[in-house]
């Protein structure tokens, strides 16, 4: 079973400490490009931390004809949820409306820090995190058992893998032996290793390079579908998780697609892969020139 927080006044360094294992660091990203679906907060339901996403929409108008139907998702969000709130992160928006993640070593700056809300977006925060952690202490989820076998782990490590190596042909980077290491270590060997062990695996649904979040010691997998409108219940949650593997693959990509236009000439200006590039490439002309194009284009 999954042991995890679910009282603010029981939060501590220590506490957190051991519950996350490796400290996070802060990271912040700025998109453009959203399309209006894209402006809904996502979810990653794992069993260490919790992140959120939140995009900003096309426009102000676009974000204020929102409003409503972000109130009527949140609010099914709570339905049968009866934990309180715990915010793990906070996700911010800036002055001129644009939108960040933020992932806060817990650790040392959760007791510390306040973030200054608008009150329905911490509403929207509050609902996300009771949902991570009534997800996590749920006792069904010891009676799940592993949703996918070594067969189908292989078949999927095999996709990713060629995906990954799809990104490093676009950016003229094959044969850099070093960036397939970064990559494929943690990935290949650390992220599939845990899928075949533990007693509950959760595969990521839509599984292209940018849902990857790099930085330089580790490649992250990021799920922004997991989570979809309209989701109720704890228990409709559960059944998105479990079951969100191969064979919905097709669909979640055409959704993502559909959600959040991303064209291939665009892949440059994404800041994850400038860390990336700027860390492992540092004395290359190429990596330094695609670090700071998207760097720049972020802030």
């Amino acid at each position: 079973m999954n042991h995890f927080i679910t009282k603010s006044e029981d939060i501590t360094a220590d506490k957190l400490s051991r519950l996350l294992e490796q400290p996070i660091k802060i990271v912040q990203i700025l998109k453009t490009g959203q399309t209006n679906m894209g402006a809904f907060a996502h979810l990653i339901a794992d069993n260490r931390m919790l992140f959120i996403k939140w995009t900003r929409p096309d426009s102000y108008s676009s974000r204020k004809a929102q409003f409503n139907r972000r109130a009527v998702w949140f609010s099914k969000l709570q339905e049968g949820l009866d934990i309180p709130a715990v915010k793990y992160f906070a996700a911010l928006a800036n002055d001129e409306g644009a939108s960040t993640i933020i992932l806060e070593d817990l650790s040392s700056t959760h007791t510390q820090w306040t973030p200054n809300l608008p009150a329905w977006e911490q509403h929207c925060v509050d609902n996300l995190s009771a949902l991570h952690s009534g997800f996590w202490n749920d006792p069904r989820l010891d009676e799940i058992k592993p949703n996918v076998d070594p067969e189908t782990v292989g078949e999927w490590r095999i996709r990713m893998r060629h995906r990954v190596d799809g990104m490093f042909s676009e950016l003229g980077l094959s044969d850099k032996v070093e960036m397939h290491d970064l990559i494929n270590q943690p990935l290949w060997e650390d992220y599939f290793d845990r899928v075949r062990k533990q007693p509950l695996t959760i595969l990521h649904g839509d599984p292209h390079p940018r849902n990857f979040l790099y930085s330089t010691s580790e490649a992250v997998l990021i799920d922004w579908e997991l989570v979809r409108l309209g989701v109720p219940t704890v228990e409709d949650l559960m059944h998105l998780i479990v079951f969100s593997c191969l064979q919905k693959h097709k669909e979640l990509i055409a959704r993502y697609q559909r959600q959040t236009p991303y064209e291939e000439e665009q892949f440059e200006y994404d800041w994850r892969i400038a860390i990336l590039l700027k860390s492992i490439a540092c004395y290359s002309l190429l990596g330094n020139w695609y670090a700071r194009k998207a760097i720049d284009g972020c802030l």
